[in-house]
């Protein structure tokens, strides 16, 4: 049986957005695996301005894996050895935001320990000090950092352990939201004026801590709030191959194609094929 990212074709590599999709609206960074871009030493960022450097990975326990792939995936996954393998953005001005934005990641963890962190925009390993990220804790919850005034944190058992899951946190002006697989898990308040001194990192804090325990992908920051449309229909799109959102070779560049309406929510009929 073919996998519907077979059936949509290759994606252009060259210009792998389609700008024109309401889902890359004030979308800042993207690190999406894709099979021509995998295997390095960076995991490129499919908007081209903050390619990810893979830090103290290359070796049997952490780095590109192909072998345990996430529902959808276009490419290999980052398996990080929850001790030493990160990846680091920097510190670029672009991707220090103010509410409202979203971040969101597929990840897969055993969840064994507390702190394993997927992104995170932090000065130092401490929750006042850090000011937005994606935290899975050894119960199976989820949290979400706001800079000075904490986390909003989910109940236990949202996360199940060697599963993959897409976890988003929405940083909106009134309310800070995590999801899970599209569906809300958890709310509170919003996050104050947050502060930046330190960098972004994937697959961990700053500072030596919250290493990531587990395998990462599809990681995106936008400077926008996600509705819960918007949150469903990416987590969809995302088990699909991105149909619509990534610019294909024989599609349309720049145009959300007239297929597009045809191919929701498992509807296999794509109009012209």
């Amino acid at each position: 049986m073919m996998r519907i990212p077979d059936i949509l074709g290759p994606i252009n590599t060259l210009v792998p957005l389609n700008r024109s999709h309401w889902l890359n609206e004030k979308r800042l960074a993207w690190w999406l695996s894709l099979p021509s871009q995998s295997g390095g030493r960076e995991f490129r960022d499919l908007c081209g301005l903050n390619n990810a450097t893979l830090t103290n990975m290359g070796n049997t326990s952490n780095g590109w894996r192909f072998d345990t792939p996430r529902p959808g995936a276009l490419g290999p996954a980052i398996l990080c050895d929850g001790s030493a393998g990160y990846l680091s953005v920097g510190s670029p001005a672009a991707l220090k935001l103010q509410p409202p934005f979203t971040i969101a990641a597929w990840i897969r963890t055993p969840h064994s320990a507390d702190y394993n962190c997927a992104i995170a925009n932090t000065t130092a390993f401490n929750n006042n000090a850090t000011s937005y990220s994606i935290v899975v804790q050894a119960n199976g919850s989820v949290y979400a950092d706001r800079g000075s005034s904490g986390p909003v944190s989910s109940a236990a058992g949202v996360i199940p352990a060697n599963t993959w899951c897409r976890v988003a946190v929405v940083y909106d002006t009134s309310a800070t939201t995590i999801y899970v697989n599209g569906q809300q898990v958890a709310t509170g308040a919003a996050a104050p004026t947050l502060s930046y001194s330190g960098s972004l990192q994937l697959g961990a804090y700053v500072a030596g801590g919250g290493r990531f325990n587990g395998l990462i992908d599809d990681l995106s920051v936008l400077g926008r709030a996600f509705s819960a449309r918007d949150m469903a229909e990416e987590y969809w799109l995302s088990l699909t191959g991105y149909f619509g959102v990534l610019n294909r070779f024989g599609l349309p560049l720049n145009s959300t194609s007239s297929w597009f309406p045809w191919y929701r929510r498992g509807d296999l009929l794509l109009k012209g094929l």
